[in-house]
């Protein structure tokens, strides 16, 4: 009785293998309470080390400026014949001055070298134009510097062996007719017509991988 006593003192009994207070219940251990909340965000870091500075205006320019060659690139096509140059049929109708201007401005011109032989031409109508535009193309001719005298825009000059007139062409029809032009998709065979007249150009330009 004496050391009953004497353990209730010093506060704790066994029960059950658990002790308990003097002043406490003994029992089962309680479920877990629920999570507490969130505590503040910490304070914020301090900022990194500064990037890689972006490209002058000149480096974006020279960016953009070979962008808009590379999808020119990508417009012309290689002749199915090998002769060695590249044509481009415009997607929008211009006179013949404007036409060649088209052509120019994308490092050719108005075609000459796979329109002076006839097969070539020939060839060359049959594999890009009869999809496209029943409409004949400008093509580098004109003797708009001197009536009658032909030439080619390349400076060579216009002979009936390498222009392959249509029959009883050119008829300068009312004195005005300068530019050349073909006579009909698929005929291959030029006329002349009058400068002002909307076709589409056909241009060519030596072949390249550069």
């Amino acid at each position: 009785m004496k050391s009953v006593i004497i353990l209730m003192l010093v506060g704790a009994v066994a029960v059950e293998g658990q002790f308990c207070g003097l002043f406490r219940k003994c029992g089962v251990k309680g479920a877990k309470g629920d999570k507490g909340e969130m505590g503040e965000m910490g304070a914020k870091g301090e900022m990194g080390n500064p990037g890689i500075d972006g490209a002058s205006p000149e480096v974006i320019q020279q960016i953009q400026a070979d962008i808009l060659s590379i999808k020119n690139d990508l417009k012309w096509i290689p002749m199915m014949v090998t002769n060695g140059y590249q044509y481009y049929l415009a997607t929008t109708e211009q006179n013949w001055q404007a036409s060649r201007d088209i052509c120019t401005s994308m490092g050719g011109d108005l075609a000459v070298n796979g329109m002076k032989d006839l097969n070539t031409r020939q060839s060359l109508l049959e594999s890009i134009l009869p999809s496209v535009t029943s409409r004949s193309p400008w093509i580098g001719l004109t003797d708009a510097q001197q009536e009658g005298v032909w030439k080619w825009v390349d400076g060579t000059e216009g002979t009936p062996e390498n222009v392959h007139w249509f029959t009883n062409q050119p008829d300068n029809l009312n004195g005005n007719q300068n530019c050349g032009t073909l006579r009909s998709v698929p005929d291959p065979r030029a006329d002349d017509d009058f400068c002002t007249v909307l076709r589409f150009a056909l241009c060519e330009r030596l072949f390249s991988f550069d």
